[in-house]
């Protein structure tokens, strides 16, 4: 599927240009960190309910869960997503981006990545707050891509997580 097919996915189901754009920044941001960081990340939050589960309500938060043992360092998780994303920023005309560091403590890990100085979605990377049974974990391709898989929660287990 290409760029253009993919934004209107987004717009056919209600999102504005800019939101579809950022949703593709995201699928391909989730799939760059799943294949740098195969097995040591969880797919969780509201862009997983986006992304694969037709949920209408914009999230701009990349929520990652990491293995405690695992968890990848900041600086890595933001060169896998600046060079897996720049190009496709400068082609929908959004230019250099940039990353700005929000929050970082132990177990939690919170960016931002922004275009002209405005933020774009934050990636949020915890190893803390539980984690989600083997059973619960299902297997994802982004864009219908057999080679973007992502680990994420089953539609049921995130829905329940945000009751």
């Amino acid at each position: 599927m290409n760029l253009q097919a993919r934004i209107d996915r987004y717009r056919e189901r209600g999102f504005q240009q800019l939101e579809a754009e950022i949703l593709v920044l995201i699928e391909e941001s989730a799939a760059a960190l799943f294949t740098a960081f195969p097995d040591q990340l969880i797919l969780v939050g509201g862009a997983t309910l986006v992304l694969f589960y037709e949920s209408p309500r914009l999230s701009r938060d990349l929520d990652l869960l990491a293995s405690p043992t695992n968890i990848p360092r900041p600086e890595e998780v933001e060169d896998v997503v600046r060079s897996s994303i720049q190009s496709i920023a400068e082609t929908l005309g959004l230019g250099q981006l940039e990353f700005r560091k929000d929050i970082e403590s132990p177990g939690f890990v919170k960016k931002w990545v922004l275009a002209n100085h405005k933020a774009l979605f934050s990636i949020d990377l915890t190893s803390i707050g539980g984690n989600v049974l083997e059973i619960h974990i299902v297997k994802k391709a982004i864009a219908s891509a057999p080679e973007k898989i992502v680990a994420t929660p089953s539609a049921n287990y995130l829905l329940f997580q945000k009751c």
